[in-house]
């Protein structure tokens, strides 16, 4: 008789080794750990959440070349008579 054993890549440690589901349910991180959630409660469309890979694009801004300060400049009188 063979068992199954499902196995969870782990993306917390930097060698991601592949984990056993029991292993993940005694983990003190079982709450915040993505890859466990994904596991019991799996997307709906994995299709979609593919795509965007997790991470939103770095916009792209103009760099804006550095000015000289401005001159301190005269004021103009103001008056009201």
């Amino acid at each position: 008789e063979e068992v199954k054993v499902d196995y969870i890549t782990c993306r917390r440690k930097k060698s991601r080794p592949k984990t056993s589901v029991s292993v993940c349910e005694r983990c003190s991180r079982k709450r915040s750990c993505s890859d466990y959630r994904a596991y019991v409660q799996p997307s709906l469309f994995p299709k979609m959440s593919a795509e965007g890979g997790g991470k939103r694009p770095k916009k792209r801004t103009a760099k804006i070349p550095k000015k000289e300060p401005l001159e301190r400049q005269e004021q103009i009188r103001l008056s009201l008579f």
